[in-house]
């Protein structure tokens, strides 16, 4: 009899931790659910209140409208894989300062561009090695942006390849595409909204 209560309160102990488990994890998913559901709404909110003043902000320093756009853009993306939108406290200060960053970024690579190809014209180079390492992280690379465009409409997909794979400006794409500039820059905010999506399931 003993032992049949023994084993009966053993029963009523694991069946009780496995209901305080479940319960537990229950609440970590609700909360991972909420923590990305608040990050992609943090994310939209910043891009809807501030693209306009960031646009004309690049536009007063860049004085090119096709620049100030691209730019605008590219703030946006980089602020997008950097996932730390809670922290921002001053929206107008660390757009600015990411903008600035991206355009002195731009300034470099030029740079570096001009001297590469500077150095291939004088080596009588035209192809460039791969090494294994490069292959695979392009393969990774692709693979990602891929999982990222995956059930995206045809003409997002189509211009964010265009503006982030070919390098081509929104005006650029635009003339190619015979459509608007703001076509193309909806297209773009579409995409960008589509990639943030994905990567708060990653």
């Amino acid at each position: 009899m003993q032992e049949f209560y023994t084993n009966y309160i053993q029963t009523i102990l694991i069946i009780i931790i496995w209901v305080v488990f479940s319960l537990f994890l229950i609440l970590m998913i609700s909360m991972n659910i909420a923590l990305k559901f608040k990050q992609h709404q943090l994310f939209a909110d910043l891009y809807q209140a501030h693209y306009a003043w960031l646009y004309h902000w690049l536009l007063k320093k860049l004085r090119q409208n096709e620049q100030a756009e691209d730019v605008a853009q590219d703030t946006f993306m980089r602020i997008l894989y950097a996932q730390n939108f809670e922290n921002i406290t001053h929206p107008k200060s660390y757009l600015a300062q990411t903008a600035t960053r991206i355009i002195i970024d731009q300034a470099r690579r030029k740079q570096i561009e001009q001297a590469y190809l500077d150095y291939l014209t004088a080596q009588d180079q035209q192809y460039e090695i791969e090494t294994p390492e490069s292959i695979l992280l392009a393969v990774e690379l692709l693979e990602r942006v891929a999982r990222m465009l995956d059930g995206l409409p045809e003409q997002p997909r189509q211009i964010f390849l265009m503006r982030y794979l070919e390098g081509l400006t929104q005006l650029q794409i635009a003339e190619q595409l015979n459509i608007s500039r703001r076509m193309v820059q909806g297209a773009l905010a579409k995409a960008i909204q589509h990639c943030d999506q994905i990567l708060q399931h990653d």
